[in-house]
């Protein structure tokens, strides 16, 4: 939640040791605080423009996100 763990030492070992790989996002959407989904819209392609790829970060649970995704993807 919330990134934890993306810089925890203890975390990255613990993946490791059981042969997994700790995935994190480069594109924050903050959907959560976007209820607009034009905005939302508007500023994750704007993110994913800058860095050409990434990992983006959604919810699930926000209507807003539901909203968007086609345009984003």
């Amino acid at each position: 939640p919330y990134g934890e763990g993306v810089n925890d030492s203890s975390v990255r070992k613990y993946l490791a040791r059981k042969g997994l790989v700790h995935v994190f996002w480069s594109v924050d959407t903050n959907d959560w605080a976007t209820p607009d989904p034009d905005e939302l819209a508007a500023d994750t392609i704007e993110q994913l423009r800058k860095i050409t790829r990434g990992v983006v970060l959604f919810h699930d649970t926000k209507k807003q996100t539901a909203a968007a995704i086609d345009r984003i993807l």
